[in-house]
């Protein structure tokens, strides 16, 4: 899998850009073969929340952001 950003919060989870996939991948590091992989159209910028609850990520072109309840 290639990514293309990358964002990590104080716990070590990462968020990640499959730029190409149109998905972002939320990694955590305690089980990281087990990747969640949320559906996003041409992710650039991604960013957790401290808690690792939300994730937000935003695309290359444009101004929406959109924000995921990992819940």
């Amino acid at each position: 899998m290639r990514y293309s950003w990358i964002s990590a919060n104080p716990s070590g989870k990462l968020a990640a850009s499959l730029w190409t996939a149109n998905r972002i991948a939320v990694i955590d590091p305690d089980r990281p073969g087990e990747a969640r992989q949320l559906p996003h159209g041409r992710p650039r910028s991604v960013a957790l929340s401290p808690c690792g609850r939300y994730v937000a990520a935003g695309p290359w072109h444009g101004s929406a952001l959109t924000v995921h309840d990992l819940r």
